[in-house]
């Protein structure tokens, strides 16, 4: 396994988790708790990267419960840790995405919108 392909796949998690930072209206601890997930997603795939690695050039790979080392990496640690971020992401949506003053200008807007064109609150 070489290098470009740890690094891209870092690259493609830091562009995940950088645009999910990206609609954090308020920095701080979401921003500091989002990029601590991303490090753990990035620790966690350069592990099963590198336990590939040694899968491909070993006669006797060793299993983790009952799994070969990189699929065990990637089940029991990438995969689960992939929710530790959507659960922040949905746990914190409201307090730091869109908030109720957002929602609330967001409303405003559409009234506003639809009064122009003279469109009716009553979908079609």
């Amino acid at each position: 396994m070489k290098l470009p392909v740890v690094l891209f796949g870092l690259l493609q998690l830091g562009i995940i988790v950088g645009c999910l930072m990206l609609g954090v209206t308020r920095a701080g601890r979401v921003r500091l708790w989002l990029g601590v997930c991303g490090l753990l997603l990035g620790a966690l795939f350069t592990l099963m990267v590198w336990t590939y690695r040694g899968y491909l050039t070993d006669a006797a790979p060793a299993l983790f419960f009952g799994l070969p080392a990189p699929t065990a990496w990637f089940l029991y640690g990438l995969w689960p840790a992939e929710f530790l971020v959507v659960l922040l992401y949905v746990l914190l949506f409201r307090r730091s995405i869109v908030t109720p003053a957002d929602m609330q200008r967001f409303r405003e807007i559409v009234a506003a919108r639809r009064a122009a064109t003279g469109q009716s609150d009553r979908p079609a």
